[in-house]
């Protein structure tokens, strides 16, 4: 698989899980949170759609493409996300924010003309609901207003 860029040659055990493996191999903005895909802290990108990595089996992503939060950064210069988050302490603990910046960062990849309503519903749809759940309005602050550079309009042009 190749991650942030970079092809690996490690092979997954048996029956172990994305995330697992991931962290393994060094990667761990990859959070083991709660084991069923209901918390987001280890969401990363595969093949730039959002799933929750301890719900993939890693054999399952032999070949794929993955981005997790360190990928997010140009080598020592953060994300405009990343910067966003810290510029408005976007965090508590820091368990789920790697998972959050990864759905942020996914929603406005895929629809950089996202409205700011949009973009709220979208965090706050049920699903991403349990992703935000202990740190609330702090992260959707951390994503409004956006910085400039991160897309062409909507939301993510501010």
């Amino acid at each position: 698989m190749i991650v942030n860029g970079r092809r690996g040659d490690a092979q997954p055990g048996p029956g172990q899980c994305l995330r697992t493996f991931l962290r393994e191999q060094g990667w761990f903005g990859v959070k083991k949170g709660c084991d069923a895909g209901d918390c987001g802290a280890c969401s990363v990108l595969l093949y730039g759609e959002l799933v929750d990595s301890c719900l993939v089996m890693a054999a399952e992503a032999d070949g794929a493409e993955i981005r997790t939060v360190e990928g997010l950064a140009d080598g020592p210069a953060l994300h405009p996300l990343q910067k966003a988050f810290l510029k408005q302490a976007a965090l508590q603990c820091g368990i789920c924010t790697p998972g959050f910046l990864m759905l942020a960062v996914g929603v406005l990849e895929r629809d950089p003309d996202i409205s700011d309503d949009d973009l709220l519903d979208v965090i706050g749809a049920p699903a991403a609901t349990r992703r935000r759940a202990a740190v609330g309005q702090a992260l959707v602050l951390g994503l409004l207003p956006l910085p400039l550079g991160v897309g062409v309009g909507g939301a993510a042009a501010r």
